[in-house]
């Protein structure tokens, strides 16, 4: 499958148990039912700003969509 992008460049993931329907499913990572940790991997990052080494970068804010809601 090949990962979805909105029209307005918005990268929508779900993180979940159930799968989210077919048509998303490009953009499902499974998750347990139960509480879990979610880490980024940051692979190369620049000595210049902006860089997450500096705190000049931070990833985009995780926004929790109520069920249905999506």
């Amino acid at each position: 499958m090949i990962l979805s992008i909105t029209r307005t460049d918005l990268w929508i993931f779900y993180l979940q148990a159930e799968s989210p329907g077919k048509d998303k499913e490009a953009n499902w990572l499974p998750a347990p039912r139960d509480t879990f940790s979610l880490c980024l991997r940051v692979y190369g990052p620049s000595d210049t700003s902006p860089s997450i080494l500096d705190g000049s970068w931070q990833p985009p804010p995780l926004l929790k969509v109520p069920k249905g809601k999506e």
